[in-house]
């Protein structure tokens, strides 16, 4: 039975080739033909490449084998990151209309995770994947996994200064004393430790404590901040 009536529109839509693509495999051995299908989609959609079969769904490779003409079982032999794989990368980049990321690119890409993706407070692999989105829409290469990883963490770390710094900013100097003093008294029941302790059981000690914490805060009286960076 064929796959193209039966797969779903979003698999479809993801792992269909074009004429081009169809032409460019043509060219090649047919034993790396269904590999290099699978790099060239991997990267439009991602903006990555595998390192290994099992990195990709086992009905688009079956899907990809079918428009091609082969069976899934050549991915088995592909070279993924040796000599001809490295060659086919570099082809699916130049075929993609891809240029290697500048410096300034990387300046611009680190602005735009800490104005757009860091306030979102997104797990790091989820801005992973929409880090590499944005080098994909731009169609510039990105580097390496651990090099854009480096990026997050360097964003993430910029804006949580900056969050910081802007909180401690819409301090006043009474405001910072009594915080002063909570970090300070590490033995009173207001210090900085205990605010942040578990109450505990509900009993009555505990509740009474949690209501002296709670009354402290609240004499603080702590601005609202615009964090907004």
């Amino acid at each position: 039975m064929s796959l193209v009536g039966v797969l779903d529109g979003t698999l479809a839509a993801r792992w269909s080739l074009g004429f081009e693509d169809l032409a460019l495999l043509n060219a090649k051995p047919a034993g790396t033909r269904l590999g290099f299908a699978a790099q060239l989609m991997m990267y439009r959609t991602t903006g990555r490449f595998g390192r290994a079969a099992g990195e990709f769904p086992g009905a688009a490779i079956a899907y990809l084998a079918e428009q091609i003409g082969v069976t899934a079982a050549d991915l088995a032999d592909y070279d993924w990151l040796g000599r001809s794989g490295r060659r086919h990368r570099a082809e699916i980049l130049a075929h993609l209309g891809f240029r290697r990321a500048r410096q300034q690119d990387m300046r611009d890409a680190s602005a735009w995770t800490g104005s757009e993706l860091c306030p979102l407070g997104l797990p790091s692999s989820e801005m992973m994947e929409r880090l590499l989105g944005w080098f994909v829409e731009r169609r510039i290469a990105a580097p390496g996994e651990e090099a854009v990883g480096a990026l997050i963490v360097t964003a993430r770390r910029t804006f949580e200064d900056k969050v910081l710094e802007a909180i401690a900013s819409s301090l006043s100097p009474e405001h910072r004393r009594g915080l002063d003093a909570s970090l300070a008294d590490e033995d009173s029941a207001t210090s900085f430790s205990d605010l942040k302790a578990d109450p505990g059981q509900p009993n009555l000690d505990n509740i009474l404590m949690a209501a002296r914490r709670l009354a402290f805060v609240k004499h603080l009286a702590l601005p609202v901040a615009d964090v907004r960076i």
